[in-house]
């Protein structure tokens, strides 16, 4: 996992929270953040996020009031004893974010958490009460930091199951990706007949689904391509997609890693999208100049080799891909 590390006020990179998160086998990004100059710790933080792309934001005190500021899309947060009240102007969290904090925390209350949680609307499940002082750097803190940063893919703001498409959640399926796209503008508004024109031809290799208290809010896709003419055990992601009001907590996220999972299980080579490289970037695609798509800008085609073989040429979707155009 890739975690981009905020660290606290006349604290430095390297110190014993990002160091335990390394030491059990995670990338950790930790840059240095002035204590002087807020405006210009949250430039270097932004410019970390938007480079690295990590899989988590972890903010520490001073950083946690960092990684409240900074525009970090669906990507998680685990925030230590945030110290939002001192600096910045963000008062709210979004909904997959962890907050640990100490009762016996005398430089920033815990009562200053609470109240982020109200103004949030998160329930209490969202504070994790642990520790016995502010730097919350005994075991038992960085043991629940550790858990918390590696179970913050899994925090969508509400008990989601991601689970295979049923024959009853085709009308859900269909409702979900009319509005998601609705008004995007790189969309033909098309992606539901591409979905049911590949279910219709058995060919819809993977369908997953996001389920909210009992009601399918989010779907992922995956269908074969052919690659310079040829089956290379390649699979297309797309479309994916999420109900406007539960977009940006992490639902997309949560149904691209559980997809991508799923397809090597089943022996996918590998896996090719058309898309937004900043939110990509995090799972692991990329662009390869081995791969071109006719009438797509190469920085937009990337792919995700599972396998050693990096195949060669063109791809072509699933001619249910052209419906509707």
């Amino acid at each position: 996992m890739k975690i981009l590390f905020l660290h606290g006020w006349q604290s430095s990179p390297g110190g014993l929270k990002p160091s335990f998160l390394k030491d059990h086998g995670h990338e950790v990004l930790n840059p240095h953040l002035p204590d002087d100059d807020f405006e210009a710790a949250l430039r270097i933080a932004q410019a970390e996020y938007n480079q690295h792309q990590p899989d988590v934001v972890v903010g520490s005190s001073r950083g946690g009031a960092v990684a409240m500021n900074i525009d970090s899309g669906e990507t998680p947060l685990v925030l230590l004893c945030p110290a939002w009240r001192s600096w910045g102007t963000a008062t709210t969290v979004k909904a997959n974010t962890t907050i640990l904090h100490s009762e016996a925390d005398e430089t920033v209350p815990i009562a200053d958490s609470r109240e982020l949680l109200r103004n949030s609307g998160l329930p209490e499940s969202a504070l994790i009460v642990v520790g016995t002082e502010h730097r919350l750097a005994d075991e038992e803190s960085l043991e629940a930091m550790l858990k918390a940063v590696e179970n913050s893919g899994q925090s969508t703001g509400g008990d989601v199951l991601i689970r295979p498409e049923a024959p009853e959640d085709c009308d859900s399926i269909r409702d979900i990706l009319i509005a998601a796209f609705a008004n995007h503008p790189y969309s033909h508004q098309t992606e539901h007949l591409i979905v049911e024109g590949l279910r219709a031809d058995d060919s819809l290799t993977v369908s997953l689904v996001a389920e909210v208290d009992g009601n399918v809010v989010g779907q992922i896709a995956f269908s074969p391509v052919k690659i310079g003419g040829r089956d290379h055990g390649w699979l297309a992601l797309g479309p994916v997609a999420v109900l406007p009001p539960f977009q940006r907590r992490g639902i997309g996220q949560a149904l691209v890693n559980e997809g991508l999972k799923t397809i090597r299980d089943l022996g996918a080579q590998g896996c090719v999208l058309v898309g937004d490289p900043a939110f990509y970037n995090r799972f692991g695609f990329r662009h390869d100049p081995a791969l071109r798509m006719e009438g797509v800008p190469p920085e937009v085609l990337l792919c995700f080799p599972m396998f050693d073989e990096m195949p060669k040429g063109t791809v072509t979707h699933h001619p249910a891909f052209s419906i509707g155009e």
